[in-house]
């Protein structure tokens, strides 16, 4: 065998190995532009793309786009009207993904030496032979105007965005010896508004303020799935344990036992004796099927870590040689699974919250006791907060230098500011930083003990010659 410095794990050497990865790309791409009397508008694109990411079948696929505008302000039945632009925009076009790892298509084999020194062959991984691109259709409307003199601008955007052919990994039979295999398995619909304001309030000689407000609304919905299923298990780590894609419900749907209390002393002498008999301390937890036990099927929809809504505003003041900007986000309408709290519950960490748990002699807690079986672990309700917040950003306050101070100096320009990221934030969640747990766009919504955004501090200057 040639071993080389690709695959020095099949020559008899102890803790060392090597690979090499080689992936290719192939696009070609038309396009065409027109513009009509200055006021209509048009380009289309058609793109032609292979990856040999993918599978020998599925390489290839090609992308078109139509994008048509109208620029209304120039028409003659504008006049006196007191719109300074108006400007209609339609929009069609398709892209691909094809980020996954190489050679996903194939099976993928690792070696190791056993005891004996012998060669071993293993299975690490499941290719899919079927394995294409992830296609996504969107349409959308636009509508831009301004007044004022475009001292007041709008533009507004609507879109209906389908992802097809989502790439996800998913779960496979046992017998294959694997957990996992990517497959283009789920069609996802994302549909919403986009609103920009663009805002000059002042604007005179010493003071300049510019105002930039944006708006979205976004709601990402499971279509349906290929093989037919109505709900999936995603795979692999939290995912697996905190999520589920379900057909018709919006993606980040977080999946657990829905909180009932705790079981008190007199609650449990009153039910009959059998092995599924709870221990009072424990936490309670809705039977929805009304059998003896609270099982799986037990578990429904507790949460959604996907924002309703979310917004930035960013201000722009100039003063004679002086500048500052302001720049504030939020995020609402959404849940997070605070599982950094629940494990702070579950052991003996010095905990406030503890406080709260049930004692023998005490039994007004919410929080489950120090008993002999204990459920704390479960994914349940209880930990499940309002994730909304307001978080400022960036605060930068700048100072250029005069011209005549320039000319002492040499410089064309001389400018030093002080800013500091993430000083506030404003929020009803008792962990450390929501904005951390919006990592994942399938699986949003859990903070899984997630380094917090920091705060920073920078001086700094901008100069030149």
């Amino acid at each position: 065998i040639a071993i080389g410095a690709d695959n020095t794990s099949l020559g008899k050497v102890t803790g060392g190995e090597s690979s090499r990865i080689k992936t290719a790309m192939m696009s070609a791409l038309a396009r065409v532009n027109y513009v009509f009397m200055n006021r209509y508008m048009l380009t289309a694109s058609y793109r032609w793309d292979g990856s040999s990411r993918l599978a020998y079948n599925k390489r290839w696929d090609s992308f078109p786009s139509l994008a048509l505008a109208w620029d209304i302000k120039q028409e003659n039945f504008m006049e006196g009207l007191p719109f300074d632009q108006l400007k209609v925009r339609l929009g069609y076009g398709q892209t691909g993904n094809q980020a996954v790892a190489a050679y996903s298509a194939f099976n993928e084999y690792t070696a190791s030496r056993n005891a004996d020194n012998d060669l071993v062959i293993s299975l690490k991984r499941i290719g899919n032979p079927d394995l294409g691109w992830e296609r996504t259709e969107q349409y959308n409307v636009g509508l831009d105007f301004g007044f004022f003199n475009n001292r007041l601008a709008f533009n507004v955007d609507l879109y209906h965005k389908l992802s097809k052919d989502v790439l996800i990994n998913i779960n496979v039979p046992l017998h294959t010896g694997q957990e996992t295999k990517l497959a283009n398995i789920a069609r996802i619909l994302n549909k919403g508004i986009e609103v920009t304001v663009n805002a000059t309030p002042v604007a005179n000689k010493n003071v300049m303020w510019n105002s930039v407000l944006t708006l979205s609304h976004n709601q990402g919905t499971f279509e349906k799935f290929s093989d037919g299923t109505d709900m999936i298990t995603p795979s692999g780590g939290y995912e697996n344990d905190y999520f589920r894609y379900i057909k018709g419900k919006r993606v980040g749907t977080i999946w657990g036992y829905f909180y009932d209390g705790i079981w008190k002393t007199a609650e449990v002498f009153e039910l009959p004796e059998s092995e599924n008999r709870p221990e009072a301390g424990s936490y309670k937890f809705k039977n929805l099927d009304d059998n003896s036990s609270i099982t799986v099927d037990d578990q429904g929809i507790i949460g959604n870590g996907q924002p309703k809504f979310n917004w930035g505003w960013s201000n722009t003041v100039n003063w004679k040689n002086f500048d500052f900007n302001l720049f504030v986000i939020g995020y609402h309408g959404f849940d997070i699974y605070n599982y950094t709290r629940q494990a702070r519950t579950i052991g003996l960490t010095p905990n406030p919250e503890m406080n709260n748990r049930w004692r023998p002699d005490d039994e007004s807690g919410y929080l489950e006791g120090f008993i002999k079986t204990p459920t704390g672990g479960r994914i349940s309700s209880l930990f499940v907060e309002k994730g909304g917040f307001v978080k400022v950003k960036s605060i930068t306050v700048g100072y250029t230098l005069p011209q005549k101070a320039l000319q002492k100096l040499r410089v064309s320009s001389l400018r030093c500011y002080v800013s500091v990221q993430n000083p506030f934030m404003f929020t009803g969640y008792s962990g450390i930083d929501p904005e951390v747990t919006l990592k994942t766009p399938l699986a949003s919504g859990i903070d899984w003990g997630y380094y917090p955004n920091g705060r920073n501090y920078m001086l700094g200057l901008n100069f030149s010659f």
